[in-house]
C-alpha cells in the first residue's frame, strides 16, 4: 500500500480553474452542475468559490463557454450580490 501523504500548506498552483457557462443562460437561471462547467484557465469566478456561489441566480444573459463572473450572478447566500 503506497499512502502519499499530502503537505497541510501545499503551494497553490498558479493556474486554477474557472466556472464557464455550460450552455447559454438567461436572467433568473441557477447556477449548478447542470449550467456551469469547470475549465483553465481560471477566468472569473474560481472553482474555490463553488460552495459560495452555488445556488446562485444569474442576474444576466451568458453564452455557452462565457466565463462566470461576479458580476452575473445574485449571490443567495448571506444576501451578498457581488464577492465579500
Amino acid at each position: 500500500l503506497n499512502i502519499r501523504k499530502i503537505p497541510d500548506k501545499a503551494k497553490k498552483h498558479p493556474y486554477r480553474m474557472g466556472l464557464i457557462a455550460k450552455k447559454n443562460l438567461k436572467v433568473g437561471d441557477i447556477l449548478n452542475k447542470k449550467t456551469v462547467s469547470f475549465a483553465f484557465p481560471k477566468s472569473g469566478i474560481a472553482v474555490e468559490n463553488w460552495e459560495l456561489v452555488n445556488g446562485s441566480v444569474f442576474n444576466k444573459k451568458i453564452k455557452q463557454n462565457e466565463p462566470i463572473t461576479w458580476e452575473s450572478i445574485q449571490m443567495r447566500k448571506c444576501g451578498l450580490s457581488r464577492a465579500p
